[in-house]
């Protein structure tokens, strides 16, 4: 993994990967750092039974690439697949750190 990077996105949840996807299209490098063992912020640390999203998911999801369903709310899992894929999908997951939490700054 390459280690020289101009940007640490602390956290790869939805607005980390977002700001990997956006970073990567304008050339930038960059590396996520997230402290737990995968990606999702709370869509991944939230186990407990019948998490989910209370509003239209689709309104969370990226423009980039719509999480287009006829399913209105999504499961906690649901958004966890989504945010995987478009990591993978995008090459984010490759310059995400896991386990590597942030203690100082």
């Amino acid at each position: 993994m390459k280690t020289d990077s101009s940007v640490i996105i602390v956290g790869a949840g939805i607005t980390g990967i977002g700001a990997a996807y956006y970073l990567r299209n304008s050339g930038m490098s960059y590396i996520v750092l997230e402290a737990q063992r995968d990606l999702g912020g709370v869509w991944y640390t939230q186990r407990w039974h019948g998490a989910r999203c209370d509003s239209d998911f689709v309104k969370y999801s990226y423009s980039f690439r719509p999480c287009v369903s006829q399913q209105c709310l999504h499961s906690r899992e649901e958004i966890h697949r989504y945010l995987r894929s478009v990591a993978e999908e995008f090459g984010i997951i490759e310059r995400i750190r896991f386990d590597t939490p942030v203690t100082a700054a």
